[in-house]
């Protein structure tokens, strides 16, 4: 705290103690005492007198001490709140706060909900993730998902991003699904640029450049494919959020129509909170399935679509579960997601990995988790091909004797999703609890039917992880399993422990 007091003054370069200095104070974390919010407040008192923007590294501390000091989150929370109401506020500062948890929000709760009001995206976007389904979140989510489904899900473009937008509208649409009581909306709320969306943040943009043309032959304009011979070029910018609840291309609702009639994505977005989900996972699905946009979009896509997966009915779950199977078996990959794949030679000189080596991967997931979820239902997957099951353990086994970590982990999730489905199926289960890797073991301990024989070897496992993996289900365990966990030393098995007796 002593040596912080140069921070505003110093300059930006190394070495720097003050700067250091806050840095270490945030490694402290929950264990920063009650004695160091004055001087923090303090520190920041003459930045925030000429309504300064307070570096990342001080919004840090300020959250590291909100955290660690529950009675002076008050003091905190005017200061926080403070830098949430500049038009920039500080780089992050949304994010560390949409991540604080539950028991630690209260404070903070009344300015965020404010700004919703007044429709800022950032705000919207964080009572979203709280799960706090106001009548600014009700409406934004409605009017996001309209925007959305308002783009053709295979159109082709030159340029491609990696960007929030389905994260954000499958939050969004999942928060109202949550609502105990829903708020009227008039379909003229739902037109083009009607009023503040969530508008999406893009992390990352990509110009493709089109296939080169046969002699005497014109190449397909817009066909978002890239070239044979060079890599397409990828911008690698990183922007910022937009900040207008006006997406790009939109009429103001001052030159809409009079006579304006409602459009296919108006009325979804204005139906049943389930019917909604059920669009737009329809949509995020379409645009997994086309090949026209590359891999990485294509894998947004998917994992937007499983945020949706409990709000969907049992059918949509069904007719998603076949379609995602397939889509896993014959991923149709573009010409750039195949150069991608090319890439990953041993002799290549350099390396694209942004996607298209995981999407069946995480297609095949998503299959064994939407089938899984209509087991959950107590509903009949009448619609899925005869041996889906049997053909998602097939494929989760290739992948868990393959050599990538990750998709061996895919592969152990697809195995115990799909005998959530179907407990008929041959049972490899043995396989993951007896696996090499780690971590496809507490997959297992996590989320795998355990016989008790099971539970016993998990219990002794040599991973830290695994144990502390079972202990989290210690309801669920054999009186001698629990009581071998308890007596385990590790204090990650001692937390999982204290985390599900409370």
């Amino acid at each position: 705290l002593g040596l912080t007091s140069g921070v505003w003054t110093a300059p930006r370069i190394a070495p720097n103690p003050a700067l250091d200095a806050v840095n270490a104070l945030s490694k402290f974390g929950r264990s920063l005492p009650a004695s160091a919010v004055n001087p923090v407040l303090e520190l920041v008192r003459p930045w925030l007198a000429a309504d300064g923007m307070l570096i990342p590294e001080v919004v840090e501390l300020l959250i590291q001490l909100y955290w660690a000091v529950p009675t002076r989150r008050g003091d905190l929370a005017e200061v926080i709140g403070a830098q949430l109401e500049l038009p920039t506020p500080p780089l992050l500062l949304w994010d560390m706060v949409a991540n604080l948890p539950e028991q630690a929000r209260e404070p903070i709760t009344a300015t965020v909900m404010a700004l919703a009001d007044a429709g800022n995206p950032e705000a919207l976007r964080t009572l979203a993730s709280w799960k706090e389904p106001t009548a600014a979140v009700q409406l934004a989510a409605r009017r996001t998902c309209a925007n959305l489904l308002r783009q053709p899900p295979t159109a082709p473009s030159e340029v491609w991003s990696r960007s929030t937008q389905f994260h954000d509208a499958a939050v969004l649409a999942s928060t109202l699904a949550t609502a105990a009581s829903l708020v009227e909306v008039d379909l003229r709320e739902l037109r083009p640029g009607s009023g503040p969306a969530v508008t999406e943040k893009v992390q990352l943009s990509m110009r493709l450049s089109p296939l080169p043309s046969a002699p005497d032959t014109a190449a397909p304009a817009g066909d978002g494919q890239a070239t044979e011979t060079l890599p397409p070029a990828a911008s690698g910018t990183l922007n910022g959020p937009v900040s207008s609840g006006q997406l790009p291309g939109e009429d103001s609702d001052e030159t809409q129509p009079d006579n304006w009639e409602p459009d296919a994505a108006s009325l979804a977005a204005a139906a049943s909170p389930s019917e909604l989900a059920t669009a737009v996972a329809d949509h995020f699905l379409a645009v997994a399935e086309s090949p026209t946009p590359p891999a990485f979009v294509r894998a947004d896509a998917l994992v937007a679509l499983d945020l949706l997966r409990p709000h969907l009915p049992p059918e949509a779950n069904t007719r998603h579960s076949a379609r995602l199977l397939a889509l896993a078996e014959n991923p149709v990959l573009s010409v750039f997601d195949q150069m991608e794949l090319a890439s990953g030679d041993p002799l290549s000189r350099g390396r694209l990995n942004l996607g298209a080596r995981e999407l069946p991967t995480l297609a095949l997931v998503m299959a064994a988790s939407a089938a899984a979820s209509v087991a959950q239902a107590g509903a009949v997957a009448e619609d899925l091909p005869p041996g889906a099951g049997l053909r998602m353990i097939t494929r989760a086994l290739q992948l868990l004797r393959g050599p990538n970590p990750e998709a061996a982990k895919h592969g152990a999730t697809t195995m115990i999703l799909a005998y959530r489905y179907d407990p008929g199926l041959p049972d490899y289960r043995a396989a993951l609890i007896s696996h090499p890797n780690a971590e496809i073991r507490a997959v297992a301990a996590a989320a795998a039917t355990l016989d008790t024989t099971a539970q016993q070897v998990l219990a002794t496992d040599p991973s830290a992880q695994v144990r502390a993996n079972l202990a989290s289900r210690v309801s669920e365990l054999a009186s001698e399993v629990v009581a071998r966990l308890q007596s385990d030393d590790h204090p990650d098995v001692k937390r999982a422990l204290a985390a599900v007796t409370k």
